[in-house]
Order: structure tokens, then C-alpha cells, then sequence
């Protein structure tokens, strides 16, 4: 059961280069505080049940601003490593009807390293949110472990076959769990970790990003919402 809770059509620049699809898988191994798609926790079942050629010939419809612009079908969530062999399947089916159409994960790495495997020669751009590289922060906020982000993402480091463009990393500023120090901690670390681990890797670095969660708002006494 595939489970797909959304797919978000005309995505500009936010999941890589140009115009890109995000297909919203349900599930995930995480319990993050401020997750922005809490509705991917919600019973599988209640979602529909693509089969991997009904939802790549659903993305085909946009096939034209991707091809103009650049952008590609991104596979997200919830994990999508937690479906990776229906994730495959769609690329197989995209290799066919969508030749050269790049196809992207957002990731938090919280899989096993053969579910990253077998998604490898596929994947063009992995989009990682690695939350914070500080262990006891990465478990208060996600309630996981941190180590099997980081040995997938050393794994991809040395791994990944697309050069350039092959991992984007995202470093979040997280309200009431991570400091600008901590931030500054694991920028510092992932690029000389990075750079270190494989000296080829270099390339295979294309973007590292710092941004901002967004803290829900308090509920105010007296309401429901």
C-alpha cells in the first residue's frame, strides 16, 4: 500500500533547480516537535493506493514545466525510504516514460543502509535534513538516533553517482533545541568530515543550507484549534 498523502504540483526552487512535483509519503520513524507534516503519521490506509504507474503517469501531466525549467519528481513525507521498493518502481517506470526527468528524495536517513542502496543508482539529488549533529539535541527533538543518519550519510558520500548535484544538505535552526553555536558545530563538522572522509568527495557537496523551523503558535486557553 502505497499511501500517498499529497502531491504538491509547481514547486519552484524549493526541492532542488526549476519546477518540481513532491509526492507525500505516509510514515515515518521520527516524532520531531515541530513536524510540518504531522498528517504523514496518520494510519496508511486512509491515503490512496497508487501503483507506481497510476502516480508516475499523475506526475506526467507536468512533465513539460520540468523538462523548460529543470526540476524533477521528488519523492518525500513522512520517509520515503520507508517505501523504497515502490519508490523504485516508479523509477523504473519513469526510466521509461519520463527519460531524463531527474527524480529527488527528502530524507532524514532514518532507514536502513539497503534501503539507501537500493534506491542509489536512481536518485539524482538526495535533499537530507540532518536536524543537528549534536546526539543528545538530534534524540530530544526527534526522539532517534543520530548514528544511523550520519553512517547513511557517510555511506552517500562516498557512494553517490550523480557528482554535483548528488546531496544537498539542510542544517534547521530548531526553537528551544539547538543554539547558533550548534549550528556553527555542525556546519563545522560535516565539511571537513565530508572533505576528509573521500577527497573525490568534494563535488558530490553541492549545497549545504541553513534555515529555520517554524515554531507552531501556543494554543490559547479556551480553544480547540
Amino acid at each position: 500500500m502505497s499511501g500517498i498523502f499529497s502531491i504538491s504540483r509547481f514547486r519552484m526552487a524549493t526541492d532542488g533547480p526549476g519546477i518540481s512535483t513532491l509526492i507525500g509519503f505516509s510514515g515515518c520513524p521520527l516524532n520531531c516537535q515541530y513536524c510540518p507534516n504531522p498528517i504523514c503519521h496518520t494510519d496508511r490506509s486512509q491515503w490512496p493506493d497508487y501503483s507506481a504507474r497510476e502516480l508516475i503517469d499523475f506526475v506526467r501531466r507536468d512533465e513539460l514545466y520540468m523538462r523548460m525549467t529543470g526540476g524533477g519528481i521528488v519523492f518525500g513525507g513522512g520517509e520515503p525510504l520507508g517505501q523504497e521498493y515502490f519508490v523504485k518502481e516508479c523509477a523504473l517506470y519513469s526510466q521509461k516514460t519520463l527519460p531524463d526527468i531527474p527524480l529527488r528524495i527528502e530524507t532524514s536517513l532514518q532507514a536502513s543502509i539497503k534501503n539507501v542502496q537500493e534506491l542509489l543508482p536512481y536518485i539524482s539529488l538526495w535533499i537530507i535534513d540532518i536536524k543537528d549533529l549534536n546526539p543528545d539535541v538530534y534524540y530530544r527533538y526527534t526522539h532517534g538516533q543520530m548514528d544511523l543518519m550520519w553512517n547513511n550519510l557517510m555511506y552517500l558520500v562516498q557512494h553517490a553517482p550523480y557528482g554535483q548535484d548528488s546531496i544537498w544538505v539542510r542544517v534547521p535552526r530548531i526553537p528551544g533545541y539547538n543554539t547558533n553555536r550548534d549550528i556553527q558545530k555542525s556546519v563545522r563538522r560535516l565539511q571537513p568530515d565530508i572533505q576528509k572522509s573521500v577527497r573525490r568527495l568534494q563535488p558530490y557537496v553541492k549545497h549545504i543550507e541553513v534555515f529555520s523551523y517554524r515554531k507552531p503558535p501556543e494554543k490559547r486557553e479556551g480553544t480547540t484549534e
